[in-house]
């Protein structure tokens, strides 16, 4: 079962009976049932688990100028996830890669401070540019892995990206064999309240980890330094102001369907200090044996 991540169970199946499969797939981490038969609505699936990463890029690429002065909660989880990676590093890197780059709000931040770092990038989109350092490399790094020579790096970092990659178990095991002995992995991504008021409204999410879930995903050979949570949030004046930010920031594409709109505008819920939105970022900071 090791190369199988994700498990979905037609409650109603009379070909494979639900008990059966979910004792046969009780060691996937990843196991859940939905309503359905045999034939369940693969269209649904496809799309609430297959990350469209085309989409991913262009929303992200048509973002960019409005991006830094709107991602206030991304700079501070930069900020964060900094201070952790600093805190828990033992000596300068040689080597860092950089994955989700994006603006350079992660590279701002210990580009200045480990000047005698060789720094690479991986983006999806060639539009957005971090700092002026380095190799910057536009693909998926979900791909790239692949091709990256063993022992390559001695830091992998990433800043509110991982939400975004389709298999990340495999992606940490693979960036494992390009890191060296000594090296630090260290990332942000989302937990499952990430913008829970939208995705109660929608029905529609990305699939999103717990913290015990990601640190169990770290690959054998890593010690875990860190492993946090928090939940941050933002208040806005209406649902309206709420949509501007998600396009602003890149992300509209995954909770703003078209004929979702008016729902939104409508169940959406306020409080004496406004409309909320809720971040979840979760920091995951290892060290390869």
């Amino acid at each position: 079962y090791t190369s199988w991540h994700r498990v979905i169970i037609a409650a109603d199946d009379r070909i494979f009976p639900p008990e059966n499969m979910a004792k046969a797939w009780e060691h996937t981490p990843r196991t859940s049932k939905i309503a359905g038969g045999h034939l369940p609505q693969w269209q649904k699936i496809l799309e609430s688990e297959i990350i469209n990463k085309k989409a991913v890029g262009e929303k992200f690429e048509s973002s960019a100028s409005t991006y830094d002065e709107n991602a206030i909660v991304q700079n501070r989880i930069a900020a964060t996830l900094w201070k952790l990676w600093r805190e828990n590093m033992t000596s300068q890197p040689c080597s860092i890669l950089e994955i989700g780059a994006g603006t350079g709000m992660l590279t701002r931040e210990y580009a200045p401070v480990l000047t005698d770092a060789d720094i690479t990038t991986w983006d999806l989109t060639n539009a957005i540019r971090p700092l002026p350092t380095g190799k910057a490399v536009t693909g998926d790094a979900e791909e790239l892995v692949y091709d990256a020579l063993p022992d390559s790096f001695d830091t992998i970092v990433s800043a509110s990206t991982f939400q975004w990659f389709n298999s990340l178990p495999m992606f940490l095991n693979n960036a494992s064999r390009i890191m060296r002995r000594g090296g630090i992995l260290a990332f942000s991504t989302f937990g499952h309240d990430n913008m829970k008021e939208l995705s109660a409204i929608t029905g529609s999410s990305l699939r999103y980890f717990s913290k015990q879930e990601l640190c169990d995903m770290i690959p054998e050979g890593f010690e875990i330094c860190e492993a946090l949570e928090e939940r941050i949030t933002m208040y806005f004046n209406s649902p309206r102001d709420i949509l501007v930010h998600l396009r602003d920031t890149g992300v509209n594409g995954v909770y703003t369907p078209s004929n979702n709109l008016a729902r939104i505008m409508h169940e959406y819920p306020r409080h004496d200090e406004g409309c909320p939105l809720t971040y979840h970022p979760i920091y995951i900071i290892a060290r390869k044996k």
